[in-house]
């Protein structure tokens, strides 16, 4: 039998996955609904400490704008200013060149990401649209290749299922976090 469980504080917890810490709250209801409490308070504690490791060398943002690319290519589906991408760009220090726009999530235009000269893109790879194909597509746009972060290949790749909410946020942080700390430690061209 669940108790003390009101179904209406899972909804509140998912906007938690969108500003706080992943998500504890969504995993500590998710655990008292299906009667694991202490299993749900060991992976908030394990996220926890995987997210100190992660962050105590620093943020490794230090206010770097980002253009988060998630998929498609006629109008990139980017992070925005409300989503998972949003409150991991956050977590490192960087800044999301869309920021001001709406939403988790939302396609835009090209001239608006050229506009927005990103110092770094995130690349999210997945089965169904690869990291590197979005690299071969930015390369070949007479647009894209122009910009510094193309150039200089100042991107970071990271597996779709570390990027969206879920219980694999803390360490898509992780891995962004390396990824910025591996350009910034890169000769410069």
């Amino acid at each position: 039998m669940v108790r003390d469980v009101d179904s209406r504080k899972i909804d509140e917890a998912a906007v938690d996955i969108d500003r706080h810490e992943p998500h504890a709250n969504l995993i500590a209801d998710i655990g008292t609904l299906f009667g694991v409490r202490d299993r749900a308070q060991a992976l908030i504690a394990a996220q926890r400490a995987e997210l100190a490791r992660s962050l105590a060398p620093g943020r490794p943002g230090g206010g770097l704008k980002v253009l988060w690319w998630d998929s498609e290519t006629k109008a990139p589906f980017v992070g925005t200013c409300c989503g998972a991408p949003a409150m991991m760009l956050e977590a490192v220090g960087a800044r999301n060149v869309f920021a001001g726009v709406q939403g988790s999530w939302a396609n835009v235009s090209w001239e608006r990401a050229v506009a927005a000269d990103p110092d770094v893109i995130v690349l999210v790879d997945a089965s169904w649209d690869t990291a590197a194909a979005k690299l071969r597509y930015a390369r070949a746009s007479s647009a894209l290749r122009g910009l510094r972060a193309v150039r200089e290949h100042r991107v970071v790749e990271l597996p779709f299922s570390d990027t969206t909410p879920g219980v694999r946020v803390a360490t898509g942080i992780g891995l962004l976090a390396d990824g910025l700390r591996r350009l910034a430690a890169a000769p410069a061209p």
